[in-house]
């Protein structure tokens, strides 16, 4: 079933005040789509075994684990994470982030 994603429910989902811990500010009805925050949060390692993760960081910073490699992702930056591999995320202040969760072929 096809789904419009408006900007006015993106745009309404970023105006909620940050609270402390990990949050989906939207998500999509249909698609493998959302908004996530973290705001002062640290994720225990989780892997994916049938999905993907493509994580587009919105605002802030978050440290990324993957498979034991760091990665700092700031605003504008573009993560992706391949089936099947160890990740896992923190954030000291707040960052919200879109993804995109995408099966594995």
């Amino acid at each position: 079933m096809a789904e419009i994603i408006k900007k006015s429910d993106i745009d309404k989902a970023l105006a909620l005040p940050a609270s402390a811990g990990k949050k989906m500010l939207f998500k999509s009805a249909s698609a493998p789509f959302g908004i996530l925050e973290d705001h002062m949060v640290s994720n225990e390692a989780e892997v994916h075994a049938t999905e993907g993760d493509l994580w587009y960081c919105m605002e802030g910073e978050v440290k990324f684990i993957c498979n034991g490699e760091e990665f700092n992702v700031h605003s504008g930056d573009w993560l992706w994470i391949p089936p099947g591999e160890s990740h896992q995320h923190s954030c000291e202040k707040t960052a919200r982030l879109a993804i995109i969760k995408i099966p594995k072929t």
